[in-house]
């Protein structure tokens, strides 16, 4: 909190008012769900941003709901989460600790919500809860998550696979694309 309030730094005898806020955090899935503590892509609700993004559902337990499979392609009928509605799920988390509730239960709430029950974590801390704003500050590496392992690989694959169907050579493409 200082940082946006401002910090004298001091530099050869002259004083700068240094100001500053926190942006989120850059980084690849995995970094991300550890410090947020998610589950990623064991959850059933995979994204922290989505609030109606499922996986490990079959398609029919889905019609006549509002929830989507990830393997949806329309970013409109996604729903997004607010940093208000992801805290709501963290409260629900650490109310069903606070009242004991067994295990086996929360272990339930934690599939279902993508999130674990870390009490111990950035997003249980109270002190934190004026910074961290759990879904406008989870940034993802495009890098790592598009390209490296990601969408970019499976889209190209696609791609020359349907070139191939229509009868177009690859080398076609390498001239095309080199010019």
């Amino acid at each position: 909190p200082r940082f946006r309030e401002g910090i004298v730094w001091q530099n050869a005898n002259r004083g700068f008012l240094f100001r500053a806020s926190f942006a989120g955090f850059l980084s690849d899935e995995k970094a991300l769900k550890e410090i947020f503590a998610l589950k990623g892509a064991s959850g059933t609700k995979p994204c922290p941003t989505c609030s109606n993004l499922v996986q490990h559902m079959r398609v029919e337990q889905l019609e006549g709901t509002r929830l989507v499979d990830i393997a949806c392609s329309d970013p409109g009928r996604l729903e997004y989460h607010t940093n208000e509605s992801f805290y709501a799920m963290v409260d629900f988390l650490q109310t069903a600790i606070a009242n004991w509730e067994p295990r086996s239960r929360i272990a339930k709430y934690e599939q279902m919500f993508g999130i674990l029950a870390d009490r111990h974590g950035i997003l249980c801390d109270d002190r934190c809860r004026s910074i961290v704003r759990p879904v406008d500050h989870y940034i993802r590496d495009w890098m790592h998550t598009i390209v490296s392992h990601g969408v970019a690989g499976t889209q190209t694959a696609k791609l020359l696979a349907a070139c191939r169907r229509a009868g177009i050579a690859a080398n076609r493409l390498t001239t095309y694309t080199s010019a």
